[in-house]
């Protein structure tokens, strides 16, 4: 049995703090065990990269610690990450490792069991459906290696662990159901709307976002003064500018850089909106929920777990049904008010303080911690 007074490491892993929702999970969890049982607990984050956007001010100085792969003297070569892990690993001692998704869960994998001498609690978080995301043969064979290698395997969706369990025969004993949560709830002072639809995230084929783009050309047709704002960026960034430009929707549309923390936004919008073709459970749709906004999204493998259809958000399949969603509720504020509310409460009772909790417990099943 652990010492209670002891400090626990845990170490992780993953390529950059930019933005998204893995990187709000990090910074939610070196904050909510600031204080309580959970406090002796240190996370020390290995990242292989810094970007020019990122969440290092956003991580708890009191709990954590951020480590960057070292680069050699002319700046142009560095360390090895997988090096640079398996010395993080021998240097801090961690009762468990957390990573992420395909890549970092290899190197991962290869740095803890070269240790082979230390008992490492290898814990994988696959925050995605699988088999859509990684279309390389390599990747898929490696992951049928080395993901039964871990202890325990971390999905949001029950659908996203079939998918493991169904496309490469991952032990279902080996993973473990909890869902993302969020812990960022509606400001009560909420502000003139300044835009009709927003969409933050990635800008690239998965977020299916040229989709969204038609569904505002036609909402445009009906609503001419229709305003939408798209927070982000991504390798489709240029070709939805001309999109953009040539379907005359530049007075509609505006494209702003991310941001570390939306509230702001979600304070002066009303209808959030995505049409991903597939996700694990995305943060920031949780997060427009808590906020009380209505959401109109496009269906997805494991979207019912976590969405009501009618009652805490609304699913379309087509441009059709989805822009005429879209003129309904900007149509009828009542119905968005109605459809915030209820979204906001069922995050609060399903998706909030219990789910980080659970994740928690998961990272140190067993463990004595601090009182």
């Amino acid at each position: 049995m652990t010492d209670k007074s002891k400090t626990i490491n845990i170490l992780i892993v993953f390529w950059n703090l930019g933005i998204g929702g893995i990187q709000r999970k990090i910074v939610d969890l070196t904050h909510y065990c600031e204080k309580g049982k959970y406090k002796n607990c240190r996370f020390h984050i290995l990242l292989r990269d810094k970007t020019d956007f990122r969440m290092d001010n956003q991580i708890s100085k009191s709990t954590a610690k951020i480590y960057y792969r070292p680069q050699f003297a002319n700046e142009k070569l560095h360390i090895p990450f997988t090096l640079y892990m398996i010395w993080k690993a021998y240097q801090l001692k961690p009762v468990t490792l957390l990573t992420f998704l395909d890549y970092t869960s290899f190197l991962s994998i290869i740095a803890a069991k070269t240790l082979f001498w230390r008992k490492i609690r290898i814990v994988l978080n696959e925050d995605i459906l699988t088999s859509p995301y990684v279309n390389s043969s390599i990747k898929q064979r490696l992951i049928k290696i080395f993901y039964p290698i871990a202890d325990i395997i971390i999905s949001p969706t029950i659908a996203s662990k079939n998918d493991l369990v169904d496309n490469f025969s991952v032990p279902a004993d080996k993973i473990t159901v909890v869902p993302n949560w969020t812990l960022m709830f509606a400001n009560k002072h909420k502000v003139k709307p300044v835009f009709d639809l927003l969409y933050a995230g990635r800008f690239d084929k998965q977020k299916n976002l040229f989709f969204l783009l038609k569904v505002i050309k036609q909402v445009k047709d009906r609503i001419p003064n229709l305003k939408v704002c798209f927070i982000g960026d991504g390798s489709q960034k240029n070709e939805m500018q001309k999109f953009i430009q040539d379907n005359h929707l530049g007075e509609n549309v505006i494209i702003k850089k991310g941001v570390y923390n939306l509230s702001s936004y979600f304070r002066k919008v009303k209808i959030f909106t995505m049409c991903s073709i597939y996700e694990g459970m995305p943060v920031v749709l949780l997060e427009a929920m808590a906020a009380k906004l209505s959401v109109v999204t496009k269906k997805c493998p494991g979207s019912d777990e976590y969405l009501v259809n009618g009652k805490t958000a609304f699913i379309e399949d087509n441009i059709d049904d989805y822009s005429n969603r879209v003129e309904t509720l900007l149509k009828q504020p009542n119905l968005r008010r109605k459809i915030g509310n209820n979204a906001s409460r069922y995050v609060k009772t399903h998706f909030s303080e219990n789910e980080i909790l659970k994740y928690i417990e998961v990272l140190l099943p067993g463990i004595q911690v601090g009182l």
